[in-house]
């Protein structure tokens, strides 16, 4: 082989290698950074050690009628009916200080539902008038 195309394969190696190492770092990092922000890899399900609300779920009172609830502990979704009353979440466990939550009435979007209270083991909202059978969600976190 001439020395002429020895440079040509020299002159272009270094930047191939450096292009390769490039593409490898880049798809590593791709898949670190995945795995340490809890993204899907490739499936259409939460990945293991993602927070998922299961447990046993708040027992709502106050002067609303409830129904119906899914989720768990810290977020899910209840039935509720209510005329300008009162929403209370008794939690199955305390917090050391207290619950932050919002609700929000999925039925009826201009219904709201304010926190206006908390102890360790409950967390008080007011609530405006719903339509019937109204779908609201919530999330929760003790603190």
């Amino acid at each position: 082989m001439s020395d002429r195309w020895k440079a040509r394969i020299v002159g272009y190696g270094v930047p191939l290698v450096v292009f390769i190492l490039l593409v490898l770092v880049g798809q590593y990092w791709e898949r670190a950074v995945d795995r340490a922000f809890g993204q899907p890899t490739g499936t259409n399900t939460l990945p293991p050690g993602f927070p998922i609300a299961v447990g046993t779920k708040p027992t709502p009172s106050g002067t609303c009628t409830f129904g119906a609830q899914t989720g768990g502990t810290f977020a899910g979704t209840i039935v509720v009916t209510c005329t300008a009353q009162t929403m209370t979440l008794t939690f199955p466990f305390p917090a050391p200080n207290g619950w932050a939550c919002d609700a929000h009435d999925e039925t009826t979007p201009a219904d709201v539902f304010n926190q206006n209270g908390h102890s360790t083991t409950t967390a008080a909202f007011a609530a405006t008038t719903t339509v019937a059978l109204d779908v609201v969600s919530f999330k929760c976190a003790g603190y």
